[in-house]
């Protein structure tokens, strides 16, 4: 169980970053099909058509967003040197609960519009323990691969990913609305 939270004492770098990317990858084609749309580090919406390639997009966007900002925070707070294949690995790893969401919208759950509220709360209901899952490990992935602990880890952390968050949001509008 301990591993569903915090992986990345076990699973790092190199490795961690292919399994991640393998599992983004499948989440773009898996969300592509469903209408599902991951259009910020922590967004999950269901909306129009979008391409293949805009579903791989905001994939990219999401995770270069994240590694940038957790990385440079952890140069600036961690008092230890870090390498950033491992924030890299970690943070790709940490990403994969948003597969989730997306293959359980092969159900019907998934609203056609803001209009359809019972769907529209099952849907919000559905993504909310997926979305904490993967903060909690991108928390605990930032831990670890930064080498930091208490306040200093979670101002830290809270102030990049609220910037990752804003960073991801513009780059998706501009780039592929």
């Amino acid at each position: 169980m301990k591993y569903l939270i915090n992986p990345f004492e076990r699973i790092a770098g190199w490795q961690a970053l292919v399994i991640g990317f393998a599992v983004m990858a499948l989440t773009a084609v898996i969300g592509k099909i469903n209408n599902i749309a991951f259009d910020g580090v922590l967004d999950v919406h269901t909306g129009e058509p979008f391409s293949f390639s805009a579903s791989f997009a905001m994939q990219a966007i999401n995770f270069i967003t994240l590694f940038v900002t957790m990385w440079l925070s952890g140069v600036c707070f961690s008092k230890t040197k870090i390498r950033a294949i491992d924030v890299a690995g970690t943070m790709a790893l940490a990403r994969a609960p948003m597969l989730l969401p997306a293959i359980i919208c092969f159900m019907p759950i998934a609203p056609e519009d803001v209009s359809d509220i019972p769907r529209l709360a099952i849907f919000i209901a559905v993504c909310i323990p997926f979305i904490a899952w993967m903060i909690a490990l991108m928390y605990n992935a930032f831990v670890v691969s930064c080498h930091l602990k208490g306040v200093r880890a979670v101002v830290s952390f809270i102030g990049a990913l609220l910037v990752a968050e804003i960073v991801s949001k513009i780059v998706i509008m501009v780039k592929i609305v």
